[in-house]
């Protein structure tokens, strides 16, 4: 629970008061009755403003003391210790008191004022809360580790807990038998089934935020086998860290049995890109715009900007990353990438030092037939976002590209390697540092088939698949994003990112997983029926052109491939295309994009006809 400006007010004020209440007692201890004669009042005050700035410093008002914890306390003691010494310091300098066994009363009753008051009060909200508890649900938490301690913690000290927690279960031979807060290792997962039985447990809690996909599929499948519910912390790059993990426990969803990746990220590097400066992110109210403010904000940028044509989105945005990041400046800005006059007034009203540019027409049979569009937002919306860049010295700038753009089959993907062409281009003319980030698919975004599967599922339609052997490569939004933003830091300027995506996912099996999470049984519940390939889509994805090209970066999941502009033709394919887009000449845009990009293939389909 977050709390206002008034409340912490309050606390601090509470907490001036203990340290005044153990001044005024350390001078009692020492000097008995006399001690009036010897009370310096103008020491008091300096005490007491040095309390109340090591307290704002470590931000210890803005703890909540309904769950005091032992971080909390750890931070109270410093506080005061920082405190006591500067005052001791500042005394011995002006020739006041210099009693070492004064000083070490003062940090003690100080820090043990300040502790008993917040220990008393959480006792009296939990028997005021307490009250009103309701009926808990009986619960084993998967995972012995840190963030299942955690959990465990909020358990015994949150009232508002709804779970009643019976036991751990860890597959660690070596936490068998173990208490943990108080709660016993009660088995390995392959001990839940009779676990629930034996104690009547209703839901599985998996707290193991690092766990693989694979790992989570597996404790998935036993849990739910046993008649459970099962529940899950998000991955750790999705955990928001000031809020409590009872709050963040939700459902299971495809991404956690797909993904889940370890994080690989450079926090010191991508801190020193970010911390202190003006962002701006176009498409900010998308999958992965919105992912990168939320990710973007844990390194203290001075602002961010997230430009979108999609008020909605972004309404909701703002009001969610000013919730959560109330020491960072949160914009919105309505603006098409195509108005290049807006664009320019933006980045003179605000001068961003980072562009991270995700806007674009993405999808593949509508881009097919509206060709024009495509162009007209892909790539002169990017062509006005660079000049842009160049004109108001932006530092870096890194456009979102796709594996669509490799031997381009469609003319969303030719449009994109157009935009990595124009971005390879200016970089040699420019001192801003422009580059590309090329990804496969990510879980969960608005385009992709998680959702267009579950609202299949949900209206109680077959699953459509085009093909039964069609490959994509997959990452989670979160992960995508981390890795994105690591490498707008590694970036020097002209390279083309290539993301290690992992091994590429059977659309069928993610279909079969989706299907499974919805409680149905393949074949008796629903069906998946296969309808044939779409114009312009592959039926595998590629990433690279050449992995003897690529180069490793310090990252082992990023890669950069070097791949050579035709700088002399550039410009010429640019008007063409204008040409045509002011002629909605559909067929003379694709000819000019076969001509533009040498790659571009259309795909030879053999349509299957559905049943």
């Amino acid at each position: 629970m977050r709390e206002d400006t008034r409340e912490r007010g309050i606390k601090i004020t509470i907490d001036l008061g203990m340290v005044f209440l153990a001044y005024i007692f350390t001078y009692i201890l020492k000097f008995e009755k006399d001690w009036l004669n010897y009370a310096n009042y103008k020491d008091l005050l300096f005490y007491l403003t040095i309390i109340w700035g090591t307290f704002i410093f470590l931000e210890i008002p803005k703890r909540s003391w309904t769950y005091t914890s032992l971080d909390g306390i750890i931070r109270i003691i410093q506080g005061v210790f920082i405190a006591t010494l500067i005052f001791s310091l500042y005394t011995h300098l002006n020739d006041s008191f210099t009693s070492i066994y004064f000083y070490t009363g003062l940090f003690f009753f100080g820090a043990g004022f300040c502790v008993l008051v917040r220990y008393c009060f959480m006792l009296m909200e939990s028997k005021v809360l307490s009250k009103e508890k309701p009926k808990l649900i009986k619960a084993l938490i998967v995972g012995a580790g840190e963030a299942g301690g955690n959990l465990l913690r909020e358990s015994i000290h949150n009232p508002k807990f709804r779970y009643e927690i019976l036991g751990i279960i860890d597959d660690d031979p070596r936490k068998d038998g173990m208490l943990i807060q108080g709660y016993s290792v009660l088995g390995k997962t392959s001990d839940i089934p009779i676990l629930v039985k034996k104690l009547e447990v209703v839901s599985v809690i998996i707290a193991t935020p690092s766990a693989k996909g694979e790992d989570i599929k597996r404790i998935y499948r036993i849990a739910s086998s046993s008649g459970a519910t099962v529940k899950i912390l998000p991955a750790f790059g999705e955990i928001l860290r000031n809020e409590p993990y009872a709050k963040q426990i939700r459902e299971v969803r495809v991404e956690d049995l797909l993904g889940r990746k370890e994080e690989l990220v450079n926090k010191e590097g991508i801190d020193s890109v970010i911390q202190g400066k003006t962002i701006f992110i176009t498409g900010g109210g998308g999958s992965i715009g919105s992912e990168l403010s939320r990710q973007i904000a844990k390194y203290r940028p001075a602002r961010i900007i997230n430009i979108d044509i999609n008020e909605n989105t972004l309404y909701f945005l703002e009001l969610e990353l000013k919730s959560n990041f109330s020491n960072v400046g949160i914009f919105s800005e309505i603006c098409s990438i195509k108005d290049k006059e807006k664009l320019s007034w933006l980045f003179e009203r605000y001068r961003p030092e980072v562009v991270f540019h995700t806007a674009a027409h993405k999808h593949v049979p509508l881009m097919e037939s509206n060709p024009e569009e495509a162009v007209k937002n892909n790539v002169f919306g990017t062509k006005n976002l660079v000049e842009c860049a160049h004109k108001f010295k932006v530092d870096r700038f890194l456009l979102i590209s796709t594996d669509k753009a490799v031997n381009p089959t469609s003319v969303m993907g030719a449009t994109k390697r157009v935009c990595e062409m124009i971005l390879q281009d200016k970089a040699l003319k420019s001192n801003t540092k422009y580059m590309a980030v090329r990804f496969g698919n990510v879980l969960g975004s608005k385009g992709s088939v998680v959702p267009i599967f579950k609202n299949l599922i949900s209206k109680g339609k077959n699953i459509t698949l085009t093909h039964q052997d069609i490959t994509r490569y997959f990452m989670t939004i979160p992960e995508a994003v981390q890795l994105v933003i690591e490498a707008g830091s590694l970036g020097k300027g002209g390279e083309v990112f290539i993301l290690d995506m992992g091994k590429p996912v059977k659309i069928i099996d993610l279909a079969k997983s989706i299907i499974e999470l919805s409680g149905l049984k393949l074949n008796e519940d629903i069906k998946i029926d296969i309808i044939g390939l779409r114009p312009g889509e592959k039926l595998f994805e590629e990433l690279l052109y050449d992995e003897d090209q690529t180069i490793e970066t310090k990252n082992k999941k990023i890669y950069i491939s070097r791949i050579k502009v035709e700088k002399v033709r550039l410009e010429f394919h640019l008007k063409n295309l204008e040409k045509y887009v002011t002629e909605r000449d559909r067929d003379g845009i694709k000819n000019e994009l076969k001509d533009f990009v040498k790659t571009y293939r259309e795909p030879e389909h053999h349509y299957i006809e559905s049943s």
